[in-house]
Formats: structure tokens, sequence, C-alpha cells
């Protein structure tokens, strides 16, 4: 019998495989392309588990321990994993859709090129998350932490953004078309020409924590006191803009400033985009 045989043995239920990971702290199982699909596994110890190129489509693995497990290119197609632990965890190249996520932990995982578009991820954290070049469009994100996490050319087509925290985020040739991006922390996030902001909705955002830009307030140039002044902007290089909010000490680009170079406030875009949702958007999952 091999030993992926052996593994797979144990995983009659949950509980008997549990007890047989305790027993065996050391000994780290390899499930690389077992398919565990529909199964429920809630609660389960795949912690550190090889689960590359499984099958887990429509599997429930709530309350599970999955702490740099490995999901590469594996099919988490509909699977549901709340509240989970995902610390670490390998989910590049995988195939998320509609997977819901609500309440887990994904800080420092690596999510890259992987298709989340519609998954469930509200109340998430995603500190120091890597999810380069990953498609979560039209996913509900909502008060979920993407603290120091990599977003370059992450997309988030008409996703929900609300409340999210994007603080030190480095999202140079992300997209956020027609995503809702109210009540954001965008506090020294890096963007770059190619982020694409167009069409997105957003009531207010705050550019420091606990300081609010209120978009609906009227005064389209409320932001001019957080932008640099010109003198500043010319000692930038072109393809960056160093950001400038008062009493901060971390140097990079900043896209509120970025759209600014572009003759566009950021306010002035997103009050313009406001009607354009209103008319030719249905938010989804607001």
């Amino acid at each position: 019998m091999t030993t992926q045989a052996q593994h797979l043995k144990m995983l009659t239920s949950v509980q008997k495989w549990n007890l047989w990971r305790k027993a065996n702290p050391n000994l780290l199982p390899e499930l690389r392309g077992v398919d565990l699909s529909y199964r429920n596994l809630d609660g389960i110890n795949f912690k550190g588990v090889n689960l590359r190129e499984a099958n887990l489509r429509g599997a429930s693995l709530n309350n599970a321990n999955c702490a740099g497990a490995n999901f590469h290119r594996a099919d988490l197609t509909k699977v549901t994993m709340k509240d989970a632990e995902l610390h670490k965890a390998s989910l590049s190249d995988a195939n998320l859709y509609q997977a819901v996520f609500n309440g887990s932990d994904l800080s420092q995982a690596t999510i890259c090129n992987s298709n989340l578009t519609e998954a469930q991820m509200s109340g998430c954290y995603f500190i120091k998350t890597d999810l380069t070049d990953s498609k979560l469009n039209q996913a509900d994100l909502r008060q979920s932490y993407f603290t120091e996490a990599v977003l370059v050319g992450t997309k988030f087509i008409e996703a929900n953004l609300t409340q999210v925290d994007l603080s030190n985020v480095n999202a140079k040739s992300a997209q956020f078309t027609g995503a809702n991006l109210t009540g954001v922390t965008i506090e020294d996030w890096i963007i770059d020409e190619n982020t694409q902001m167009d069409s997105v909705f957003c009531d207010h955002f705050y550019p420091q924590l606990h300081e609010k830009i209120d978009l609906n307030s009227g005064n389209v140039n409320a932001f001019d006191s957080f932008v640099m002044n010109d003198k500043e902007r010319d000692n930038l290089s072109q393809d960056e803009v160093v950001n400038s909010f008062p009493n901060s000490n971390v140097s990079g680009a900043n896209g509120l400033n970025n759209i600014r170079q572009t003759d566009n406030y950021f306010e002035v875009a997103i009050k313009r985009s406001q009607e354009i949702w209103n008319t030719s958007h249905k938010p989804v999952n607001l």
C-alpha cells in the first residue's frame, strides 16, 4: 500500500483523522490529487498537508485547520471554509470560484493567479497575503483586512470592498473597475498608472485611520489638503507617486495623487462614477 493510500485510509471520519494527526505530530500527510469532493470535513486538521491538485469541489471545511497546507492547483470550486485557519497556506493556481471563506484567516498565504470570482470572503484576514494576478471579480470582501498585502495585477472588478482595510498594500496594476470602495482605508497604499478605478462606487473613504473623507459633502476640492504641492510632485519619477499624506513616514506610490496627475481628482472621479453606477451598474452582493 502506498503512503498516500495509507494516509487516505485514515480519512474515514474527521474524528479518526484528527486523533491520528494528534498521535503523529511530526508526520505530514500526502494527499496530492485525491478526490474529496462534497465531503463534510468540518473541523479537520489539514495543517501542513499536501493537497496539491486535489478535488475539493463542494466540500465543507468549516473551522478547519489548514495552516501551511498546499492547495496548489486544487479544485476548490464552491468549497465552504468559514472560520478556517489558512495562515501561510498555498492556494496558487487554484480554482476557488464561488468559494465561501467568511471569517477565515488567510494571512501570509500565497494565492497567486487563482480564480476567486464571486467568492464570499467577508471578515477575512489577508494580512501580508500575496494575491498577485488573482481574480476576485464580484467577490464579497466586506470588512476584510488586506494590510500590507501584495495585490499586483489583482482584479477586483465589481467586487464589494466596503469597509476594507487596504493600508500599505501594493496594488500596482490592480483593477478596481466598478468596485464598491465605500469606507475603505487606503493609508500609504501603493498603486501606479496602470491601476484601474473606472466607475468605482464610494460614499466615503479614509486616507488615514480615523480621517474620513465624505464624498457626498459637495466639496469636490476637499481632498486638496492631502495632496502634495507641485514642487514636491516635480521631484518624483513618472511611473510612481510618493505618498503625500501629512505626518506619514512610509514612502511609496499613492494612487490618489496618481489620478490627480492625470488631471482628475480622486474625489471628482468617484462623484462622476456614482452617477454612472446608479444608472448603468447593479451593485453585486451589497
